[in-house]
């Protein structure tokens, strides 16, 4: 299986507002982009880009695709998103 080599442009932005926030947040790549551990909760999250003002997931991400429907994973493309679905309130 292929994974990505590059970040998505918004993880970045993410990451910054997820750690001033106070959040632990993990780089991991593999099945999704973060783990995030904030007030007793991990929580992985998928940073994506939207195009067009939309996120639409890659043909190649079958399996990345496959662990966000199952464990509701959140997929996140800015640092608002990213802080609601951690509970942080804006």
């Amino acid at each position: 299986m292929r994974y990505a080599n590059r970040k998505d442009t918004t993880q970045s932005r993410i990451v910054a507002a997820l750690r001033g926030a106070g959040v632990r947040v993990e780089i991991i790549g593999r099945p999704v982009d973060l783990l995030t551990y904030y007030r007793g909760v991990w929580l992985p999250m998928e940073c994506k880009t939207p195009v067009k003002g939309e996120y639409r997931p890659r043909a190649d991400q079958k399996a990345q695709q496959a662990f966000i429907a199952e464990t509701g994973c959140p997929v996140v493309t800015s640092p608002e998103e990213a802080l609601e679905a951690a509970g942080i309130p804006l």
